[in-house]
């Protein structure tokens, strides 16, 4: 066998020793690590691919956020990694978005791309251990098959091979070893595709001068100079339709902070970030669409870049807005993984904003967005990983001394329990704190019944640092 198939069989022989009836831990990092350890073996060359080894290092972090945590977040950006990383090793230049495509096409189809391919292999191999590995192999099955119709045609053979125990071979494991095969072989035989790779791949993301196509519109033809025409009207006409919205926010965050009636603050703030989520998605398809190509070098375009910075700029204000009623929201209601995620969504479309903005000034094709929001994406879910925000939210909820949502706090991970049972001493309701302990009694006895199930390979530090 060849050094490649000799690393995808050790490979599989960790995943199924590391992870067989096993939780995600401790187990994840050390697997993770070996993974690179055998990506190196088999092609050293990836340490001069600089985007595949920042993607190593930071599926690092996500594995040992694993390892520390054991949440359910970090195990993701652990996986995402590896599909990105995957995806990498099949062209250094890749996006981080075109990577993951790379990755989940090689994971789950270039075993069957290969599977067809085995005749061609064995026949062109002539060695003496491909020979003596085919013939085994051919044995192993034919011998398989007399033991089934000697089983069945002779009763004194039965009862022999009924004595052996055969327990040890299990169809869950053989399963869930050849599930690792197939995922670990897509890791080290990476397949990208060529119509992708030139997509994303061009040798410049800066645009040229090209002459302009004119289009028609309602049987119109429209050429640039009516292009910027109509460019110039609608920038003006949706920049003062968005300082309106942000004259009104300014005002209820600064000054007076009475909301219309029949409208709840929850309302108030859902609304906001729907009507950010929209506009920022036509705003920046707008700019696209505008500065895609000839409009960048239009002599006259310096008023309408500027309209287009100052449309860009409002929606960043916007975006602030919704940031400020989001804490004011916390304060009121407590934090929560969806106020959370407001906070992460307000921070990725700054970025996404931002990067547009950089795509006018710098020339930019409508790729460098497609690109630089890819690696915004990423580094967001890996850094958010190794965070504890199951204890964040704990321990702001009780910071800010109003009612807690207890059915909320019980949903949590049982990494917070040490503080869940700080929280109880403090509920002056007796009714509310006989449920929560009832809730938390059962909470407990669940921790120590997985605990007790656990082996090393499943160890995570917070849990292991809880002592009930």
């Amino acid at each position: 066998m060849k050094k490649n198939d000799w690393i995808i069989l050790a490979a599989t022989g960790v995943y199924s020793y590391l992870f067989y009836k096993e939780m995600l831990g401790i187990n994840l990092s050390i697997f993770t690590l070996i993974l690179l350890i055998f990506a190196i073996i088999q092609n050293v060359s990836l340490l001069r691919n600089r985007n595949w080894v920042i993607v190593a290092f930071l599926s690092l972090i996500a594995s040992i956020s694993v390892a520390y945590y054991g949440n359910l977040l970090s195990i993701i950006a652990t996986i995402t990694s590896l599909l990105v990383l995957t995806g990498m090793s099949a062209s250094a230049k890749s996006s981080i978005f075109i990577a993951s495509i790379y990755g989940l096409n090689s994971w789950f189809l270039s075993g069957i791309d290969d599977i067809n391919q085995l005749p061609k292999r064995f026949s062109k191999e002539q060695t003496p251990n491909s020979k003596k590995l085919m013939l085994i192999g051919i044995s192993i099955f034919v011998a398989f098959l007399f033991f089934g119709m000697y089983r069945v045609s002779n009763p004194i053979f039965e009862s022999i091979t009924n004595k052996i125990n055969l327990d040890w071979i299990s169809i869950y494991w053989i399963s869930f070893t050849l599930l690792g095969l197939w995922l670990i072989y897509g890791f080290y035989n990476v397949k990208y595709i060529e119509d992708l790779q030139r997509f994303d791949e061009p040798e410049s993301l800066k645009i040229t001068n090209y002459k302009h196509e004119d289009w028609s519109l309602w049987g119109k033809t429209l050429t640039l100079v009516d292009e910027y025409f109509s460019a110039k009207v609608l920038f003006i006409l949706l920049n003062l339709l968005i300082l309106i919205v942000n004259l009104g926010d300014m005002n209820f965050l600064l000054f007076n902070q009475e909301l219309p009636e029949n409208l709840t603050f929850a309302s108030f703030l859902h609304q906001g970030v729907g009507t950010l989520i929209f506009s920022i998605i036509i705003s920046i398809a707008i700019v696209l669409f505008y500065f895609r190509g000839a409009m960048n070098f239009f002599k006259n375009n310096k008023l309408l870049k500027i309209l287009a910075y100052i449309w860009l700029i409002q929606n960043l204000i916007l975006l602030v807005s919704v940031g400020v009623k989001n804490t004011m929201y916390i304060d009121i209601y407590g934090l929560t993984y969806k106020r959370i995620g407001v906070y992460v969504y307000t921070f990725l479309t700054f970025i996404g904003l931002i990067s547009t903005i950089l795509k006018i000034y710098l020339v930019k094709k409508n790729l460098f967005l497609f690109r630089m929001n890819g690696w915004s994406f990423f580094l967001v879910l890996i850094f958010s990983a190794v965070i504890n925000w199951d204890q964040l939210i704990v321990n702001t909820n009780q910071s800010l001394k109003r009612e807690i949502d207890l059915y909320y706090m019980l949903s949590l991970s049982d990494a917070t329990l040490p503080s869940l049972i700080k929280m109880e001493k403090n509920i002056k309701d007796e009714g509310k704190k006989r449920f929560f302990h009832k809730r938390m009694k059962r909470k407990i006895n669940v921790f120590k019944s997985n605990q007790a199930e656990k082996t090393w390979k499943s160890w995570n530090y917070v849990e292991s640092k809880i002592k009930l």
